[in-house]
């Protein structure tokens, strides 16, 4: 009888609701070379007036939430880590009508059980701000912050949606230039698929940064624009976008465990001089041209720019795999499937193995 009645309290323990532990948890963490003793490192952005309710504007709560306490913040500080705090988001939707602005060693971190939706308004104002999340705000003088020396910090567990701004505007989700200690983790970003859209879902233009994991985009003329000396990306997923990655620049940069799909360009590697991309264990579905690439064989200078690797990767329905300014370097199938177990383009050297399925 005693472990009849375990097992019932068990199964209703699993099946009822359960709030997420980092809002309910005794926080007894300190900053301990803070001149305040009271400051706080946890900041739930309800207890700073943020509503989530989907109708109030919470950009003003939000941004009280991050910047109180004398932190650093963009065109303040050049960087410190006595001041760090972590940023919660309850579930909810928060009406976003300016920049909420990332300040230095600050983790913004929804619940992840039910992601919390930042929704920008119809009056966003893009020609004067950028990026629904801002991570490193320009000013007189550039970025707040050298892009190489931005560290400590992460984004996790939210869900950034532009739909309501026009299509024809150039809106951005999160634009993110940092460096090493950083992530973005599980964040969705819901872009604006009208005709002639001209949405972003993340823009890194500058760093030498660390990790981009589980992250999906939906729509938007370009699912992600990056440029920066190095990330690992694992499991982002595009659906939708124009072109599902402009990679603008790197020195080296992985994707593990891409899906594309329905996209008009999978990956378009800008660069003339560096961008040098792996892609591993990878889908392309139904995407005409899968990579481009700005390589023209053996008069390409530096001879190492624009390399590719490409190890067990799939095509299906894509008519291109790999085109660059001379031609199409190795061709798919726009009914079938192109299995690649092997591809190397690099220097002079373009090689690789294909195999026809399905």
């Amino acid at each position: 009888m005693r472990i009849f009645k375990t097992l019932v309290w068990a199964a209703a323990s699993v099946g009822s609701a359960r709030a997420y532990w980092m809002n309910d948890v005794q926080h007894l963490g300190k900053a301990p070379y803070n001149a305040d003793p009271n400051y706080k490192v946890f900041r739930n952005v309800k207890d700073y007036g943020a509503k989530g309710d989907g109708v109030a504007d919470d950009t003003a709560a939000i941004n009280l939430a991050i910047s109180s306490g004398n932190r650093c913040g963009p065109q303040q500080c050049k960087g410190e880590t006595t001041s760090p705090a972590v940023v919660f988001f309850p579930s909810g939707t928060y009406r976003i009508s300016s920049s909420i602005l990332d300040y230095y060693y600050t983790q913004l971190i929804g619940d992840p059980t039910s992601r919390p939706v930042l929704k920008a308004t119809s009056n966003f104002p893009v020609s004067t701000t950028l990026g629904v999340l801002d991570g490193n705000r320009y000013g007189a003088d550039g970025l707040a912050w050298k892009a190489v020396n931005v560290f400590f910090r992460q984004i996790a567990n939210l869900v950034i949606d532009t739909t309501a701004i026009p299509a024809s505007q150039a809106a951005v989700g999160i634009h993110w230039p940092s460096a090493q200690a950083t992530s973005l983790t599980n964040v969705e970003f819901r872009l604006n698929a009208d005709a002639g859209t001209q949405h972003t879902g993340l823009f890194i233009e500058e760093g030498s940064g660390g990790l981009l994991n589980d992250l999906v985009f939906r729509g938007g003329l370009v699912g992600a624009k990056l440029g920066n000396q190095q990330y690992t990306a694992r499991n982002l997923q595009f659906y939708g976008c124009g072109t599902a990655i402009s990679q603008l620049w790197d020195w080296g940069w992985t994707y593990k465990s891409l899906l594309v799909q329905d996209c008009g360009v999978g990956i378009d590697m800008v660069d003339t001089n560096t961008a040098s991309l792996v892609i591993l264990d990878s889908k392309f579905v139904r995407v005409p041209t899968a990579i481009t690439s700005k390589r023209n064989g053996a008069s390409t200078s530096p001879k190492a720019a624009g390399s590719l690797i490409m190890e067990n990767c799939v095509f299906d329905q894509v008519s291109k795999i790999l085109v660059a300014p001379d031609g199409t370097v190795l061709s798919g199938n726009a009914k079938g499937s192109v299995s690649v177990p092997g591809f190397v383009d690099v220097s002079s050297l373009s090689r690789g193995l294909a195999r026809l399925c399905c």
